[in-house]
């Protein structure tokens, strides 16, 4: 079965990104989408003014508290009022793909795919090292830590990072291979700033766990995978990640928390020793 009839929108979270909304929005609005929705998240800046002054036909959902990335995703549930292929593009964004309608259908549109992730580059022109990942766990946890030190040998040392994602290889094969040409694969996890998703899909699972407020896509990956339905990563889904920083505390902090949060509900045991072996290829 197939959703390629589906008309594709476009999801903008945003919390005080008025200065990158700017730039993101003549982006989208050069796109065929069916509709465009930014998602705020009570916002105290001008935000508003900067989506009314750019285009009336632009929908600006307001959120009058602040309730996290993952919950304000959630708005587009209520928000959209058809069935839809949602495009989750992050505030802080250049969206380098032409024809993302098109694309969404082509690699969205089947029945048996939870989401497809696109494409995350650091200004740099690197593909991020957390584009996605694999099921969350303790092993996963180590493979992180290395990732992070193979990707700040990356441009300096290549040789280094080559030989490192080597010799570690089986802590770091499902996530991205910084030194080679991005494939489309499956995976496990993606990062939600450049995402697709059914609204259909998003909302049988339960959307975003509010209570999350971080790693809330590897929450939703983990029930996407309980559920039968596939995550694929596709790099023809571009985008440019400007990485800037608006909510406050400790992010690192914040991320141990939601691990723990996310190990209880899915169980102990399955952190510890995931069940099965994931299989990337397409």
């Amino acid at each position: 079965m197939s959703r390629n009839g589906l008309p594709v929108v476009a999801a903008i979270p945003n919390y005080n990104m008025a200065h990158c909304l700017s730039e993101l929005l003549p982006q989208v609005a050069e796109q065929d989408y069916a509709a465009v929705f930014v998602l705020d998240d009570a916002s105290t800046d001008s935000s508003r003014e900067v989506v009314g002054d750019f285009d009336k036909s632009i929908h600006f959902v307001a959120g009058t508290e602040n309730v996290g990335a993952g919950a304000n995703r959630n708005r587009i549930t209520g928000a959209l009022g058809f069935n839809a292929i949602i495009h989750f593009i992050d505030a802080d964004m250049n969206l380098e793909t032409e024809r993302v309608p098109e694309l969404a259908q082509d690699i969205a549109g089947s029945e048996t795919v939870g989401f497809v992730g696109g494409l995350i580059k650091e200004a740099n022109g690197n593909q991020h090292p957390f584009n996605y990942g694999p099921r969350q766990c303790l092993r996963a946890d180590v493979g992180a830590n290395l990732q992070t030190y193979i990707s700040s040998k990356v441009n300096k040392e290549p040789d280094k990072a080559a030989a490192l994602r080597d010799r570690f290889s089986g802590f770091v094969a499902d996530f991205p291979d910084l030194l080679a040409e991005p494939k489309a694969r499956r995976i496990f996890w993606n990062t939600e700033a450049n995402l697709l998703i059914s609204s259909d899909v998003l909302a049988n699972i339960g959307g975003f766990d509010p209570k999350l407020r971080d790693h809330e896509i590897q929450d939703l990956a983990i029930r996407l995978s309980d559920a039968g339905l596939e995550r694929r990563f596709d790099p023809a889904l571009s985008a440019v990640h400007k990485a800037i920083l608006v909510r406050s505390g400790n992010r690192n902090l914040q991320m141990m928390k939601a691990e723990w949060q996310i190990a209880r509900k899915h169980g102990l045991l399955n952190w510890l020793l995931p069940d099965g072996k994931f299989q990337p290829t397409l």
